[in-house]
């Protein structure tokens, strides 16, 4: 009882007997064994070989039960003859091949050391029943006068005497040996194939023994109906049938459970290399990537907790898993070593770079997909927010100047510093000067510096200059003079390199104290553009003038950037566009100031209401006002006057920023205030500037996609654009409800435990032949209406399912407008192929279906029989626009009285974002890049196609498929990687095999025979009997692992773990020092959970979730240190979590690791390295069980539940049960008068 509630792991040692012998001598099959064992002897010392041997076989096998059974006639029934199992002889010294001497470790020659006794032979589980393994000794000996050996003792069945046998004949050795038993080869085929399904370890004990004991009872109605045919009757006649569990007899012993998943765990251990080295050998031109955490719920973890929350999965074009990572959490830190890797692999094997990558969330994850796999930055140009704007044009009345001789750079300077007009009697003494540094952030050097002012335009290159002393005094006047202010995007920064590569110190010590410089992005947050004093040039660019600016590329050490088409111009502009953004920005008036008296009395004047420092709400000054304005009070209709006196002022508010906040002088919540006529009294002291519009930041994830220009607009031939139209069913007609998914829907083949689930006939029956035609799989050309040469805005594209699913979830279904519009919006996506729907068409009109129809009711049909593509941005982005603005105030017929529209505020934001998203380019096809596969051809000469774009394939046929497999087996850790490696192996084989052939897959599902063969073959000159593989795949080393990903070694850095050294086998693969190829012992031993956890993620100590009681306890402790608090703001109780720096908790945590006595063992007070993710989530769920605590202890509440408590406190609430019944034994009723013929005892 106390481990089923401590949740004690399974990794104990097994009670079961499945590897007991029966070594009793008066078993019969003791007895059966000993005479096998002496006729052996007899038959070597006759013919120097068994029998078997010399009859072409290996087994000694006991008569058949039908020809014991005859016997009986003569010699009477003998029960005993029936036990007897098969023999398997396994004697190396007899064999053809066999050296003349077996060699010991030690290189001396082994002597024959006689036979096992106790037990004679070693039992193998089989089906239907269980078979031996009779084997020799050999033994170094000692004791010989002329060469002694080590003493060292061998069975014949070890591997280091098979490695000495002939490849052809040690291949035939049957099973895999246990500590004290073992398992056919052919049931470890069997295992493998059914634990891929549901079908586990469990259900396949259960199948043993059922099969066995069917195999048993078939025996004894064999036996019975023999002594019918006989006419016997009685004991004395007929001996007792043995039980199944019979020691003595039959002695059954079906393996158990745990038995099957260690041999299985040990198994795939031992082959996992072939396996990923199998995988990491395939393509991935296009991948597809995605998070999944449904499957980790079922299995097993640490004391109830999840040693992995999240699952990042990675297909390839033919819908083969390229890598699976077990990660501790969404973020895509954990899976950056697995996607270089998989980059990395790509170019051992041979295989072209990645060029596409589908996600579900592109814009979040575009920049770390580039930094990671840089061949999806090529040929793109980013579209950013200001893409479409007109380009930045340089004034055309400056001086343009550019020199790189200093003595024309201080010459310019100087005609600058003649501007400055120092005397007493100047109204404006202060000048204004843009500049701009570029500078190489790998050497720190400084390339060039340009400078702008309302007259000139200059670019000095500054590569020869080397040092301080020859830098140009009046450049260096200009960069420290409190007369002349230096304007430019993080200016301060820049000045700063400049003084340290030219070891400078007054250019330093001119920014210490109130520097004459004027930061662009301070002063732009100032003036209420942006909420980000961070936001990058372009980005202003497009923000203050409306203009699409591309910054001159980051410069390099090498002097050829100087000699690239209008790099001088560009830098020419760059510091011009400074100039510009400030004029605009100048005439401007700053917003988050307190209102002057002149902006308080102007009408429509946008203003920000604050509550202390909060802001509340937006709104607008309402001027002239009245001197009081009536308000509705309450919700029953009251309502009182609200006076405005000289300091208050009257808003009309636009926006709500915190809808529960109270607003003193209308006594009710600003969102009421908004919803009961907008109107709200305030003090003028609480109102500050607002800019009109939304202020921008610049987002960390999208800083990178603002660096580049966008592309210019594709061609496209608008014949083949169908209009789009808002289409209203037929009464009764069915269609679709659901946005239609692109993946592996159209192949033919059932892939259902593998994940693709397919129709053998298509649903098409009705429409399009059922007979089809397998072809070469081909990728098709792409469509002819993309420009194959202009760039791309994204290589990392989005989900078009998960494009449409975004805005479907905020949609009501019950609308009757819903179907309609799902169906709209996937063809204002799609733009089907103008030759393909000719050809379909004309089938359908030979047949008579009606295309409407077939559209709408078969789309699934049509689409894989017509290629479809997603068009240009700017094509795509005004087909929604025409959908949205069509549907999103349609109003339900079925609804009465108060009705709503079709979109509602969340809808509409969505449907925004959904647009940004294309307009930004992720989800229109790349030019020049296939997206279809030619499948098969049907009867009507119809292609069907297969598509590459999206991740259905990803969720519908990975995700989903792996929870099949899975069902509720709470698998360990070793046991649910060892499923996934079998799974993915099989569904590798069957799904990569289809995609490209378009043909079912046939074989077997064991690579490193296949690649044995193949290399064999080559030696001998001859082919196989199968195609030869391109490539050797389980012969190419590789670092790729599936499952539980080692650490990598930045964040071991990072979180102050110590990590052991990486595996990388280029050898030989070898499991306990055995070459797998060579494996013949398994080990059954249990293998602890840590540990094993520990050799996976390749560090000093497991990376585990809290667990153990002293975790539990320290935690507690070290929450309560301040050290670990950030920051000074006060969240709300169930929001705490937030007031912590984990990393830091997590660096001090693994520090206490490496400090903790070594010498203790116990599990529960030992401490474990720890992720911040682990340490915050375990907070979470304490500070959820201390909201449930407060809600269910509040006054009230406790007090509403108190008499359900007393209830059960009660004394009476305990009760005396009746007594458990006992199980009756099955004994057959006999009717009154008649003679219990069936069942007789003791003559009775």
């Amino acid at each position: 009882m106390t481990d089923e509630i401590l949740d004690t792991p399974e990794d104990l040692p097994s009670t079961d007997n499945s590897d007991t012998q029966d070594s009793q001598e008066e078993s019969v099959i003791h007895q059966y064994l000993q005479a096998t064992l002496a006729k052996i002897k007899n038959q070597i010392k006759a013919h120097k070989q068994p029998d078997c041997y010399i009859n072409g076989d290996f087994f000694m096998r006991p008569k058949h039960a039908v020809f014991a059974l005859h016997d009986a006639a003569v010699q009477g029934l003998q029960p005993n003859h029936l036990c007897y199992r098969d023999v398997f002889v396994w004697l190396p010294q007899c064999l053809p091949g066999a050296p003349s001497s077996f060699k010991c470790t030690c290189n001396k020659k082994l002597s024959k050391n006689g036979w096992n006794h106790k037990p004679i032979a070693r039992r193998v589980k089989s089906l239907p029943a269980d078979y031996f393994l009779l084997t020799n000794r050999f033994v170094c000996d000692s004791g010989r006068d002329d060469d002694p050996g080590c003493g060292r003792s061998w069975q014949g069945t070890d591997p280091h005497i098979l490695a000495q046998l002939p490849r052809w004949v040690s291949v035939a050795f049957p099973a895999y040996i246990s500590a004290c038993g073992a398992i056919d080869k052919g049931l470890m085929s069997q295992m493998c194939n059914t634990f891929a399904t549901r079908f586990g370890p469990s259900p396949f004990a259960e199948m043993m023994s059922e099969i066995q004991r069917k195999h048993h009872g078939e025996l004894e109605l064999m036996y019975f109906h023999a002594a019918q045919h006989r006419n016997m009757y009685g004991d004395k006649q007929i001996p007792a049938f043995s039980s199944f569990e019979d020691p003595l007899h039959y002695a059954g012993s079906p393996p158990s459970t745990q038995y099957l998943k260690a041999i299985f765990v040990d198994w795939l251990t031992a082959h996992r290399i072939f396996i990923e080295r199998a995988q990491a050998c395939l393509p991935a031109d296009v991948m597809k990537v995605d998070h999944t955490f449904d499957y980790l719920k079922y299995m097993g973890g640490l004391h109830g907790q999840r040693i992995h929350e999240a699952s990042y999965t990675n297909v390839n074009q033919f819908e083969e898993l390229r890598s699976l990572a077990l990660v501790p959490s969404k973020s895509l830190l954990y899976v950056t070593e697995t996607l270089q890797k998989v980059a990395k692999g790509l170019e051992e094997n041979g295989h072209p770079a990645c060029s596409l990558l589908y996600t579900d969330s592109p814009q979040s994850e575009q920049q770390f997909h580039e930094r990671i796999t840089p061949s999806l930055k090529q040929d793109v140009e980013h579209v950013n927010p200001w893409t479409d704007f007109p380009a930045f044009e340089s004034l055309k009345d400056l001086d343009i100047k550019f020199t790189e001789d200093v003595t024309f750079m201080d010459q310019f300077c100087g005609e600058i510093l003649e501007k400055v007009d120092i005397s007493p009697s100047s109204q404006s003494p202060l000048l204004l000067v843009a500049i701009a540094i570029q500078s190489v952030p790998e050497s720190s050097s400084i390339q060039a510096i340009q400078l702008c002012t309302p007259y000139q335009n200059i670019v000095f290159k500054t590569t020869q200059i080397q040092s301080r002393a020859q830098f140009p005094p009046a450049l260096r006047t200009i960069l420290t003079s409190g007369s002349i202010i230096k304007i430019g995007c993080h200016i301060k920064q820049s000045l700063l390199e400049l003084s340290t590569y030219y070891d400078d110190s007054e250019i330093r010590s001119s920014l210490k104290s109130n520097p004459a410089i004027l930061d662009l992005g301070q002063h732009a947050k100032l003036k209420g553009v942006v909420s980000n004093a961070l936001t990058p040039l372009e980005s202003l660019a497009g923000l203050v003038l409306k203009k699409s600016f591309v910054p001159p590329p980051i410069p390099a050490p090498a002097p050829e950037i100087w000699t690239t088409s209008g790099y001088i111009q560009q830098l020419h502009q760059q510091v011009d566009c400074i100039w510009q953004i400030y004029l605009s920005l100048a005439g401007r008036d700053s917003v988050g100031l307190r209102l002057m008296q002149s902006q308080a009395q102007q009408n429509g004047y946008p203003v920000t209401m604050f509550q202390g420092d909060k802001p509340v709400a937006e709104g607008s000054i309402i001027w002239p006002c009245p001197s009081y304005i009536e308000v509705l009070d309450s919700e029953e209709g009251t309502r009182r006057h609200i006076r405005i006196t000289k300091t208050r002022s009257l808003i009309m508010l636009t926006q709500v920023l915190i809808p529960g906040c109270i607003h003193a002088l209308h006594s009710q919540c600003i969102q009421w205030i908004y919803e009961h006529g907008q109107q709200a009294v305030v003090t003028t002291s609480t109102l500050r500037s607002r800019a009109v519009g939304l202020a921008s930041s610049s987002h960390t994830s999208l800083h990178h996609a603002l660096l580049s220009p966008a592309p210019p607009s594709y061609s496209l031939d608008e014949q083949n654009i169908s209009p789009l139209t808002l289409s209203i069913p037929d009464p009764g007609q069915p269609f679709s409800q659901v946005p239609t998914q692109e993946g592996n829907e159209n192949l033919s083949e059932n892939f259902e435990n593998e994940g693709i689930v397919i129709d053998e006939h298509d649903d098409a029956s009705e429409f399009f032949g059922e007979e089809r035609q397998f072809r070469d799989v081909t990728a098709t050309d792409n469509i002819d209406s993309f420009n194959i040469n202009e760039k791309l805005p994204s290589r990392v594209l989005d989900d078009a399912f998960h494009f449409q699913d975004r805005l479907a979830r905020l949609l009501p279904k019950k609308h009757s407008a819903f179907s309609s519009f799902m169906h709209d919006f996937s063809e204002a996506i799609f733009i089907r192929d103008k030759n393909d729907v000719t050809a379909v068409w004309a089938v359908l009109e030979s047949k008579g279906i009606n295309w409407d129809y077939a559209v709408r009711a078969k789309a699934s049909v049509l689409n894989r029989r017509i290629r479809r593509y997603i068009p240009p941005r700017s094509i795509l982005v005004d087909r929604l626009k025409v959908l949205f603005d069509g549907y999103k105030d349609i109003i339900c017929s079925k609804k009465s009285g108060r009705s709503r529209p079709f979109f509602s505020k969340d809808a509409n934001e969505m449907a925004q974002r959904l647009l940004e998203t294309a307009r930004r380019g992720f989800l229109s096809d790349p030019p020049g890049i296939s997206l279809y596969y030619k499948m098969l051809t049907d009867k009507d000469g119809l292609t069907i196609y297969r598509t590459i774009r999206g991740t259905n394939s990803v969720e519908g046929g990975v995700h989903m498929a792996v929870r099949r497999v899975f069902g509720s087996l709470q698998a360990s850790p070793e046991l649910a990687e060892c499923l996934l490696l079998n799974w993915i192996l099989r569904r590798n084989c069957k799904v990569g095999y289809w995609n490209r052939t378009g043909k079912k897959y046939h074989g077997y599902f064991s690579p490193w025979i296949v690649d044995e063969i193949t290399e064999i073959s080559i030696d001998l000159g001859v082919k196989p009997s199968f195609k030869p593989p391109r490539v050797l795949s389980t012969r190419i080393a590789t670092s790729e692992t599936f499952g539980i990903q080692p650490l990598a070694l930045d964040l071991a850095k990072r979180f102050n773990m110590t990590v052991l050294p990486p595996r990388h086998v280029t050898g030989v693969p070898h499991h306990r020092d055995v070459p797998v190829y060579a494996l013949t012992r398994l080990s059954t031993k249990p293998i602890n959970r840590l540990r094993y956890i520990q050799i996976r993620q390749r560090t000093l100590f497991p990376i585990t979730p809290l667990f153990g009681f002293a975790e539990f306890a320290r935690f507690k402790f070290l929450i309560k240190d301040p050290q670990f608090r950030i920051g000074t703001r006060n969240y709300p109780p169930h929001e705490a979590h937030r007031n912590h720096d984990w990393e830091k908790l997590a660096i001090h945590w693994n520090s206490l690791v490496h400090m903790q006595s070594r010498s203790e063992t116990d599990a529960n007070k030992r401490y474990y390295y720890k992720l911040p993710s682990h340490l915050e989530r375990h907070f979470k769920r304490t500070l959820e069980y201390k909201s449930e605590l407060s809600t269910l202890l509040m006054g009230t509440n406790a007090a509403a539940l108190k008499p359900f408590h007393d209830l059960l406190a009660a004394s009476d609430n305990y009760t005396v049960t009746l007594d458990a019944q006992m199980v009756p034994e099955f004994v057959p009723k006999i009717p009154i008068g008649e003679v219990d013929k069936c069942y007789r005892q003791n003559g009775k």
